[in-house]
């Protein structure tokens, strides 16, 4: 039911997308209104992505209509977007590194004649842009020294210079700090207040909750309804998403073994990590937990093989253990999922098969020759295991969706045959429906003896599954707790503060007198 009392910005009436073997889209009909935060939600796969596409003219729908203020629109391209005042920011802001911050803010708009551009004139109106969102930045400043935050907010200042009537947000807050969330929330309602209408779209519900208006949830290319956030709930709102009740609650497993996979005695690397300590068990689920910058991903890394330490131990199984490469870590047994998906762990452009089977080439080769059914099979058996879809083993990754990436990236990891995986963020930027799926399967591969290093900023998924909680600050490891000790408060106390709580004896308080 949409709840709407004036005309809308944007209608979309009947949009229909389809690619050979997929109808992205399927008679989506719904509509954005003046001024409000529509979030866009769906497990990855729903239309998320196309419908945006066919919003900014990459591609035009097969049928429908698109209406702008009531007026039928045929968007042409980009550009003709742009034009007609619609503009889309992504998780990684389209902006040129080497140039400065009011560069990019007019790049390709720059004002001047005869091919000269007044570097005056573009001073002011970038000033301009940027006093509207209240960014304090140095506008000579190259984008490439900007935090991820302040890359999202020249982008938005980008978009405003365009006179933007409908912004578009894909996944903005992926890769930004608490702070920087908070910022970008207020220059949202800020732009809300001034008639500006955005679309949010996110797979993270806390937010949706926080800065939507009304939220649209599409699955399977199908739109399956619209509600005002005065009339849902999380709980409806992941039912209509998945079409299934899904609830992140603490998952069983049989006892770890007492054997040791990893132990790390005192490792240090520079100003990244100090002194670290911590072993894992086979079988054991243990999650390094800490705020942005706190020396998890850095301490992972190390273990894999891809930074060297300085000083200190590490034991692997039982045997000294001193990684000068990744291949090395591999060897040993230990496999990786990087943070960094799409820069770290795929090759967009070759497909499922050989992005699954690279981490362990040895296995299908023979006389330096590759075993072609060999690959094919092992690679097919995780496709199914895993439900990658399309299971299209020769299907380029870059077509498929973010949670399916991810599943990508595990199933390399998998192919490995590790016994001790480090997972750093691994449901991020995943849909809810791939979350529960992957933490099914990381409660599965630690019950079958696996260990696991988890790294995860989602604190609901670390009580969830880790056995034990090592909370870092600044480098160092200020805290372990037992899985029957950990909360939400106790794990952002230590992270935040770097001391434990004071220990809450029970002692009787009852008067003998």
């Amino acid at each position: 039911m949409e709840l709407l009392t004036e005309s809308p910005l944007v209608e979309l009436v009947d949009i229909t997308k389809r690619f050979p073997g997929v109808v992205a889209l399927d008679r989506v009909s719904f509509t954005i209104g003046r001024g409000e935060v529509h979030a866009l939600v769906g497990e990855n796969g729903a239309g998320k992505s196309t419908l945006i596409k066919l919003l900014t003219g990459v591609f035009p729908p097969d049928s429908g209509e698109i209406r702008l203020k009531g007026a039928k629109v045929d968007i042409e391209s980009p550009n003709h977007a742009l034009r007609m005042g619609i503009s889309a920011i992504y998780q990684d802001p389209i902006l040129v590194s080497k140039l400065s911050v009011e560069n990019n803010i007019l790049l390709g708009r720059e004002p001047g004649k005869n091919s000269f551009i007044n570097q005056q004139k573009l001073h002011q109106q970038a000033v301009q842009a940027i006093a509207e969102l209240g960014l304090e930045v140095d506008l000579k400043q190259k984008v490439a020294s900007l935090s991820s935050g302040k890359k999202q907010l020249v982008a938005v200042a980008k978009a405003l210079s365009i006179e933007a009537q409908l912004l578009i947000m894909d996944e903005p807050t992926a890769a930004l700090t608490d702070e920087e969330v908070s910022h970008l929330f207020q220059v949202i309602r800020r732009l809300r207040s001034q008639g500006i209408s955005v679309i949010y779209v996110s797979h993270r519900m806390e937010e949706v909750f926080q800065i939507a208006d009304r939220i649209t949830v599409l699955r399977d290319g199908k739109y399956i309804g619209t509600r005002s956030l005065a009339e849902t709930n999380y709980g409806e709102l992941v039912r209509m998403i998945v079409g299934r009740n899904i609830e992140i609650e603490t998952l069983t497993r049989r006892p770890c073994r007492q054997d040791y996979a990893l132990e790390l005695s005192g490792i240090t690397k520079g100003r990244q990590f100090k002194e670290v300590s911590f072993s894992i068990r086979q079988g054991e689920i243990v999650a390094l937990a800490g705020l942005v910058g706190s020396g998890r991903t850095d301490v992972a890394r190390a273990i894999y093989g891809a930074t060297t330490i300085e000083k200190g131990k590490m034991r692997l199984f039982g045997q000294d253990y001193t990684p000068h490469s990744p291949n090395q870590a591999i060897r040993g047994g230990i496999s990786m999922v990087p943070e960094d998906r799409k820069g770290q762990g795929i090759i967009p452009l070759l497909p499922i098969h050989t992005n699954i089977s690279l981490a362990n080439l040895r296995k299908y080769s023979r006389y330096s020759f590759l075993k072609f059914k060999d690959e094919r099979q092992s690679v097919d058996n995780h496709i199914r295991h895993l439900r990658i879809v399309p299971p299209d083993l020769n299907k380029k990754v870059i077509n498929l969706s973010g949670g399916n990436q991810q599943k990508v990236v595990l199933a390399k990891s998998l192919d490995t045959e590790a016994r001790l995986l480090i997972l750093d963020e691994p449901t991020a930027g995943v849909d809810v429906g791939a979350k529960s799926e992957i933490r099914a399967l990381v409660n599965q591969l630690a019950d079958q003896g696996n260990a696991i290093l988890l790294i995860s900023s989602e604190i609901p998924e670390v009580l969830a599954l880790a056995d034990r909680v090592v909370v870092m600050k600044e480098g160092r490891v200020v805290g372990e707790l037992v899985k029957a000790e950990a909360s939400s408060e106790r794990i952002m106390h230590l992270a935040m503060t770097g001391e434990r709580e004071a220990t809450r004896e029970a002692t009787s308080t009852s008067d003998d007198a």
